[in-house]
C-alpha cells in the first residue's frame, strides 16, 4: 500500500475524516502521526490526549489483549497485514471490542515507513452473536429433553431430501441423525405397515401446507 498523491487529495481528507471507522497512521513503532474524526468514538479518548503522548492508543487496550495488539504492530512493520480483535477501555471506564486492521505502508522505494490502522467498534455484533449463540444453546437443550423430533426438508419438483433433523432422534427412535438425512431417509426406517400412511400424510402436507 503506497500513500496516495493526487489532486483529489482534499476529497480523500474529507472521506476519511467523515468515515465511522477510526483511522491512524502510526510510524513502525505505533507511535500516532495522524486521526481522524473517528478516534474518539472508537476509542474512547480525545485526539488532543496524543499531543500529551502519541502511544496512547495502546495505554487503551484491556491488559489481556495489549501483547496481541503489539504483535499486530510488529507483524505490520515487517510487511505483514493483522485484523485482530481486542478489548479497548475507555477513560470512562467502560469496554468495547474493536476490530482492526493494520495495514504497511511503503515509500516509493518499497521501505515500510508507516502503518496504516482502521479500526471498528464491533461490541454490538459480537453480543448479538453471543445472544444468537446461547439462543440455540437452549433451544438443543429443551429438544433434546423433547419427545418430538423436529425435522426439516427441501422441497423440489423432482423429490424431497431432508436438510436438518433434531439431535433428540437418536434417543427416541435410535438412529444417527446422518442415518436419516441420507439417501431414502426416514422412509427406509418406517416400519412396512406405516409406510403408505405416512407417504399419504406427506402428500397431505404437501398440496395444503399443514396436516
Amino acid at each position: 500500500m503506497k500513500v496516495m498523491r493526487s489532486q483529489d487529495g482534499a476529497l480523500l481528507e474529507s472521506v476519511i475524516q467523515n468515515a465511522l471507522d477510526s483511522v491512524m497512521i502510526t510510524d513502525t513503532r505505533g507511535k500516532i502521526l495522524y486521526v481522524n474524526a473517528a478516534y474518539e468514538a472508537v476509542w474512547g479518548r480525545s485526539p488532543e490526549s496524543l499531543e500529551v503522548t502519541a502511544g496512547s492508543w495502546l495505554e487503551g487496550v484491556h491488559p489481556d489483549d495489549a501483547q496481541g495488539v503489539r504483535d499486530a504492530v510488529d507483524a505490520a512493520a515487517a510487511g505483514e497485514r493483522r485484523e485482530p480483535s481486542f478489548r479497548v477501555v475507555r477513560l470512562d471506564g467502560s469496554v468495547r471490542w474493536v476490530r482492526a486492521h493494520f495495514t504497511p505502508v511503503t515509500d516509493e522505494g518499497g521501505a515500510i515507513t508507516r502503518l496504516a490502522v482502521v479500526a471498528s467498534d464491533v461490541t454490538e455484533e459480537l453480543a448479538a452473536h453471543e445472544a444468537l449463540r446461547r439462543a440455540r444453546e437452549r433451544l438443543d437443550h429443551v429438544l433434546a429433553a423433547s419427545p418430538a423430533v423436529l425435522y426439516t426438508v427441501a422441497v423440489d419438483e423432482t423429490r424431497q431430501r431432508g436438510t436438518w433433523v433434531s439431535e433428540n432422534i437418536t434417543r427416541v427412535i435410535g438412529y444417527e441423525p446422518s442415518e436419516t438425512l441420507a439417501a431414502g431417509g426416514w422412509l427406509d426406517h418406517l416400519h412396512p405397515e406405516d409406510r403408505d400412511e405416512a407417504l399419504a400424510n406427506r402428500s397431505v402436507v404437501l398440496a395444503a401446507g399443514s396436516l
